[in-house]
């Protein structure tokens, strides 16, 4: 444990947090001026404070050791960040099906209406052609 990198994570936590010396040694139930040695003066941060201190600015006593986040707590991001981006893509997938099953349903309907305007169509072909041979066949009866 390196002293300085201890007193200056409690320097970035403590602004991280927005809390001042004061409100901090209040939390903590020590002077301003004792909380100001543990920051910046000769005073060792002792294992009650620590885990006060961790408590208060919502880290780890290892970050407050160390200087930075233990690995495992990263590992633990990702896992979270990981599974998030899993719920999104469950429901992306969801949404594409529904609307996937919405676009097969307009097809079958628009299917069913090009086969009945097909029937239509050849109905009047086929009415279109008997008129055509009614027509010739009044042509080619002899007048009297």
């Amino acid at each position: 444990m390196d002293e300085k990198t201890v007193k200056q994570t409690l320097l970035r936590l403590r602004k991280e947090n927005r809390f001042s010396q004061l409100k901090i040694a209040n939390l903590l139930g020590i002077s301003r001026n004792a909380y100001r040695n543990l920051e910046c003066g000769p005073t060792r941060i002792v294992n009650e404070n620590i885990d006060k201190v961790a408590e208060l600015t919502g880290t780890t006593q290892e970050e407050i050791l160390l200087g930075y986040k233990p690995v495992r707590d990263v590992r633990e991001e990702i896992i979270h960040v990981r599974d998030h981006f899993a719920e999104l893509a469950e429901a992306e997938r969801s949404q594409h099906e529904a609307r996937v099953a919405a676009l097969e349903q307009e097809i079958a309907f628009q299917q069913e209406l090009i086969a009945s305007l097909k029937k239509n169509i050849n109905a009047l072909e086929a009415y279109i052609r008997s008129l055509e041979r009614e027509t010739a066949a009044k042509d080619t009866v002899p007048e009297d």
